[in-house]
């Protein structure tokens, strides 16, 4: 991609995914979903509807930043933050919530086969999540 300069806003709104690349950013997550914030924790949680594609490990993809194993039922991650990072080339980043961990929290099941009523995920776990909600009174997700 031939960024022209002056262009960098137009960029940004019009090819958002391909600008994001360009910078630096990674462009590997599949059909992320909801996300809602835990306020007491400084934590955030993510639906990830199918963990496939660019989410794999592929060593001749361009970028490999996330290398995760294949779960066609997706599942919820928790991000934790941390303030006072800074980019790559060493600039403060002016937020307080810069995630520096994504852990799977609730994951999916795939079945080797089908079931007998067609199910291609094990029903007693979460399947291909989309959308989340913390409850801040209960602390639950």
């Amino acid at each position: 991609m031939k960024l022209k300069p002056g262009m960098e806003t137009a960029e940004a709104f019009l090819e958002t995914h391909r600008y994001a690349a360009y910078l630096g950013a990674t462009v590997e997550f599949n059909k992320m979903e909801g996300l809602d914030f835990n306020e007491k924790d400084n934590k955030a949680y993510v639906a990830i509807s199918y963990q496939e594609k660019a989410m794999l490990a592929d060593p001749s993809a361009l970028a490999d930043d996330i290398q995760l194993p294949k779960i066609s039922a997706g599942g919820v991650y928790e991000l934790s933050f941390q303030p006072n990072r800074k980019t790559m080339d060493g600039k403060k980043i002016n937020s307080h919530y810069v995630p520096v961990t994504m852990t799977g929290t609730l994951m999916g099941e795939d079945l080797a086969a089908s079931d007998e009523d067609g199910n291609t995920a094990n029903v007693g776990k979460i399947a291909n999540p989309a959308n989340v909600v913390f409850s801040q009174d209960m602390r639950t997700l």
